[in-house]
């Protein structure tokens, strides 16, 4: 298939298929979360998630993501989001912590049955073969993550989910399932990562009265407190300095799992269609800004990447000594932010600012950045990346789903395209 033909659009198809017909580094990044294991039966012939083991799941996966990396450019980075399943104490079935969202199904041969997979005894005996005891929980992230490891990926990071808001759970001897995996995985050590993008908000100052030192702040910068190393454990030293208004973005992210109006599950024939997995907008918005950049060039396709640079109050004290005792032992240094970065000029403590943009110098103009999802499900991805004026791919392989994902961009689109006459008049 041509770039033009798969550009911006849901194609309806197996994910691995589909993949296979794409060129080689065509896009930025990718977003995505696969159907977790023996959680949901979408009822499409070849669908992933109903394989009769842990092993087979995880090969079948990691036989996407292969074609995912190779489809994807050298300085790409892909985000994957994996929620992990239990062996159910009843051995008939497995349960899977933090569902995001409800599930009835009737049917006769079944009956009814909430929250939990629809083909009955398939994952739990699908778990004994792999050697998962009764009530365990399988692993099914890590197990992934690793494979893919194995098969090439570089692992860079992992991230917590953390659920506000999960779904309760009636189990008295273990804690309530809360969060959920996104792995940060790339296809080479370097690649295009904008962290500037998506900083969070840093401590207010009120919160700096009474809090132990990180070595993030200088101590009395003023000098009108005096410095005591043996007070910075005691919670009675009073912090001061300059209140840095955003930091690096932790990788805890704490995002409420937000239900869908009836409008967002309506197709333009008014049928309703809901998808039960659908990741949050705010989620998708961290990992494509810091993933998948605004602007590559029309020729080449070279990312622009931002240049920053410290802040002029910064520069004014550059490897400013905090401790103003250079006698003090290499642990308290530590504490103070000198240590290891005692020689640099941009230590943890600068704040930066953007300065500019890096260009190819090809001068054919700019275009946004293409993300991926191989399992568009109903197509967040997609209206986040409309949102962020990036383009995007949609594989899909529910026809349902797909045409879901097409509504729904579709009216993001000419909400996008509203605000944007309205802005220019």
């Amino acid at each position: 298939m041509e770039k033009e033909e798969v550009l911006n659009g849901v194609i309806c198809g197996d994910s691995y298929a589909v993949l296979c017909g794409l060129p080689d580094g065509l896009v930025n990044c990718v977003i995505t979360s696969p159907p977790y294991w023996g959680l949901r039966d979408y009822k499409v012939e070849g669908q992933i998630g109903l394989e009769e083991t842990p092993q087979k799941y995880v090969e079948r996966l990691v036989e996407v993501f292969r074609e995912v990396r190779r489809v994807m450019r050298d300085d790409g980075v892909m985000y994957l989001n994996l929620g992990d399943t239990y062996q159910s104490h009843s051995g008939d079935y497995c349960l899977c912590g933090g569902f995001q969202g409800k599930e009835y199904r009737e049917d006769e041969e079944r009956g009814s049955r909430k929250y939990g997979p629809l083909e009955r005894g398939v994952a739990s005996k699908g778990a004994r073969k792999d050697g998962i005891k009764q009530k365990e929980m399988i692993g099914i992230p890590w197990r992934v993550a690793f494979a893919l490891q194995e098969d090439g990926w570089y692992l860079r990071q992992d991230i917590i989910w953390h659920k506000p808001n999960p779904l309760p759970e009636s189990v008295r001897d273990r804690f309530t399932k809360s969060h959920e995996y996104v792995f940060l995985l790339t296809k080479s050590p370097r690649y295009w990562f904008d962290n500037e993008a998506v900083k969070e908000d840093s401590v207010d100052a009120e919160s700096y009265t009474g809090r132990r030192f990180r070595g993030r702040h200088a101590i009395a910068e003023s000098g009108d407190v005096p410095f005591h190393p043996q007070s910075l454990h005691s919670g009675k030293n009073l912090i001061f300095g300059k209140v840095y208004p955003k930091r690096n973005r932790r990788s805890v992210w704490t995002i409420n799992v937000k239900a869908k109006t009836s409008d967002d599950w309506k197709l333009e024939d008014g049928r309703e269609v809901q998808h039960f997995a659908v990741y949050p907008d705010e989620l998708v918005e961290i990992c494509l800004l810091s993933g998948c950049p605004e602007w590559v060039c029309k020729k080449c396709g070279q990312p622009r990447k931002r240049i920053v640079e410290p802040t002029e109050g910064y520069k004014e004290k550059p490897g400013v000594d905090f401790c103003k005792e250079q006698s003090q032992s290499k642990e308290v240094r530590l504490q103070v932010g000198r240590g290891r970065t005692s020689g640099k000029k941009e230590s943890c403590c600068a704040e930066h600012r953007t300065v500019g943009w890096t260009d190819c110098g090809c001068g054919a103009g700019w275009e946004g950045g293409i993300v991926l999802d191989p399992f568009f499900g109903s197509g967040t991805t997609g209206v986040v990346a409309v949102r962020h004026g990036r383009r995007f791919i949609g594989v899909e392989l529910n026809p349902d789903f797909a045409a879901l994902a097409e509504s729904r961009i579709k009216r993001e689109k000419e909400k996008w395209s509203l605000l944007n006459r309205s802005e220019k008049r």
